[in-house]
């Protein structure tokens, strides 16, 4: 049995617990007479009366959909999280393993919607699933001395917030993770460290952009010196690991990362058992939030916090600006007919005094990126991880987003955007002639996909369920818009800058 624990860490612990102020909760395990671990020593029993004070897990979930989990004891080997108790409630244990991703809705016959939704909780006579288990976590029940068994402990400060991402580089997968964090914060800004299970080279200027605000809002978290001095302490961890600048710790900071297998930072999923674990009291972990904001808070100041300018009404109304964004640097989804959709702007009617700008894709800066947005009164953009940005336009802005052709109309941009009060509408690409050559060049089965296309009123069907065409005719497609089809809807957009609440 390994028994080890870190004298270093624990008498740099020790010295930081009496130096700070940390959130407040009892580092008991449940009602039923279990122990809890002590960075000094063996578990330290408690009285049944202190012990019913607070349960092992408690888990909220509020008005703006933040779904998150406070544990008394938490771990993490770099595969899995550990619920630390000595004794599990079934019912608690039972709904947390029958959790489940709800499957993908492909769509009806006769509808091109498709829902693509996760349950955040699964519900066991009353008994809430003890994680807001985020489809990419990995938990299990465990008591300390079975934890002590699987290898080395070493500890985390109490308070530290456990943040599972996925480690591509798409805005809006990083973002159905980042928001419950601004929520949270909004809400509960105590806290001592974050930890993100992700590494550095997969931080991205525009995550980072967003982290860094993240971090203003936060309330005692450790400055670099404490965070430099706590990292010091823990034995395990190699001496020449790189240390963070900011109360972030990724997976680089505290474990040596093989040479293989190598996380190349376009998967979701990144896990890896590291040579030892890491524990914290008093530990929070959050779900992914499928819509991105929780309500109008969450884009009101976030925006503030980046100081976006907000144009006033008189000016949205009085010269409404549309800002069409395309995908020409980009392998797939590029508009084919971009000319034409910045001549239909610009002939709008003259008393609507309508500014047209074209970009043939998102500024590579981010802050360049937000402030497009916050200068944007409609915007105009294929569907894609670009549309995140949206979540920067000004309350009561319009978005057209265009679908290439065939392609499942998915509701995740429409409903962040509603949430902010930001006016959606969607169209769909056309069939062309051109799209049908390529496709006849491509092989069988996407001559097969443009047959099915020639069929008039052809919708895809779940006979389609190989995605043959969805991924290689329709999803990576370039895509051509019905002009006529733009100018109204473009219109209409323009008609409720006006109106829209």
């Amino acid at each position: 049995m390994n028994r080890r624990m870190t004298q270093g860490s624990v008498a740099l612990g020790a010295l930081l617990l009496v130096l700070r102020v940390f959130p407040s909760g009892a580092t008991t395990l449940d009602a039923e007479g279990a122990d809890c671990p002590d960075p000094e020593g063996p578990p330290v029993s408690r009285s049944r009366e202190e012990k019913e004070q607070r349960p092992i897990v408690d888990c909220r979930i509020d008005a703006d959909m933040l779904d998150t989990c406070d544990y008394e004891t938490l771990c993490f080997d770099g595969d899995r999280y550990f619920i630390v108790a000595a004794a599990v409630e079934k019912a608690l244990e039972e709904a947390t393993s029958s959790f489940h991703s709800a499957d993908r809705y492909i769509g009806r016959q006769d509808s091109r919607n498709s829902l693509q939704a996760y349950r955040y909780h699964f519900e066991a006579g009353e008994k809430k699933a003890a994680t807001p288990l985020n489809y990419l976590d990995n938990y299990a029940f465990i008591s300390w001395e079975q934890m002590m068994e699987k290898g080395p402990v070493e500890w985390l400060p109490d308070g530290t917030k456990f943040v599972t991402i996925e480690q591509n580089p798409n805005l809006y997968h990083f973002a159905s993770f980042f928001m419950p964090l601004w929520t949270d914060v909004l809400d509960r800004p105590e806290g001592s460290v974050y930890f993100l299970n992700t590494e550095e080279k997969c931080l991205t200027p525009w995550k980072r952009m967003l982290l860094t605000e993240l971090l203003s809002r936060g309330r005692g978290l450790f400055s670099e010196q404490e965070l430099d001095a706590w990292l010091d302490g823990i034995t395990e961890r190699p001496p020449e690991l790189p240390k963070p600048t900011w109360p972030i710790l990724l997976r680089d900071h505290l474990w040596e990362i093989p040479e293989e297998p190598l996380n190349r930072c376009l998967h979701p999923e990144w896990k890896l058992r590291m040579p030892y674990a890491v524990c914290a009291r008093n530990a929070r972990t959050f779900a992914f939030r499928q819509h991105v904001l929780g309500g109008w808070r969450d884009h009101a100041t976030l925006r503030g916090a980046l100081k976006l300018s907000e144009r006033p009404y008189s000016e949205r109304q009085n010269s409404p600006r549309v800002t069409i964004v395309g995908r020409e640097s980009g392998p797939t989804r590029r508009f084919r007919n971009p000319e034409g959709l910045v001549e239909v702007a610009q002939q709008l009617p003259s008393y609507l005094n309508v500014s047209v700008r074209y970009e043939p894709g998102m500024p590579t800066d981010p802050r360049e990126q937000a402030e497009l947005m916050a200068e944007t009164d409609v915007l105009v953009t294929v569907h894609g991880a670009g549309l995140t940005n949206g979540m920067f336009l000004s309350q009561n802005a319009a978005v057209i987003e265009i679908f290439p052709f065939a392609f499942l109309q998915t509701n995740i941009y429409r409903e962040m955007l509603q949430r902010a009060g930001i006016y959606h509408r969607a169209l769909h690409g056309v069939f062309t002639e051109t799209h049908e050559k390529e496709l006849m060049e491509m092989g069988e089965d996407q001559q097969t996909c443009a047959s099915l296309a020639r069929q008039e009123g052809y919708i895809k069907r779940r006979a389609d369920i190989n995605l043959n065409c969805f991924h290689q005719a329709w999803k990576a497609a370039d895509v051509t818009v019905d002009l006529e089809e733009f100018r109204q809807t473009l219109l209409d957009c323009v008609l409720q800058l006006s109106s829209h609440v």
